[in-house]
């Protein structure tokens, strides 16, 4: 991940025409957001995320494979995180019937995605329109302080 940060970096500076100048973690950050380029680990999270978008709408011809399902809502304990499954109003939350056991299946594309999926507001999942989900998925990647994980 850090070979690709330092292309971006030497990429920005190229954009703005500073090759020679040395960015703090701080300034390079804000240069980031001048540009409206993501940080290249949100940029990943975001073209997982949209790929799983699609998946789960039909539109492309990849299919979810059967051990992730959409969550019901019998299954769940009331709580305030799973009020909103429970009460009917967010039907795009996912869970895995398998419990990863070993760290590929943990790293595996679906798993590790469906998990990033969930940690997104219900707005941004139940978008009707991909260009709309990806500008509301943008936008809350750039508000947010999530830790998002590798």
């Amino acid at each position: 991940m850090s070979k690709f940060e330092a292309i971006q970096k030497r990429a920005i500076k190229w954009i703005n025409g500073q090759q020679f100048d040395h960015y703090s973690d701080i300034v390079f950050y804000e240069k980031q957001k001048e540009l409206k380029i993501l940080p290249i680990r949100s940029k990943f999270i975001h073209n997982s995320i949209t790929l799983f978008y699609k998946i789960v709408n039909d539109l492309v011809s990849i299919s979810l494979p059967e051990y992730i399902t959409v969550v019901e809502a019998g299954t769940m304990r009331y709580t305030r995180s799973t009020a909103s499954v429970i009460e009917g109003l967010d039907t795009s939350t996912y869970t895995c019937s398998i419990v990863p056991n070993c760290d590929s299946f943990r790293n595996s594309f679906f798993y590790r995605t469906m998990l990033l999926w969930n940690a997104l507001p219900a707005y941004v999942r139940q978008t009707e329109k991909i260009s709309i989900f990806k500008t509301k998925l943008t936008e809350f990647l750039w508000s947010s302080d999530v830790c998002w994980p590798d």
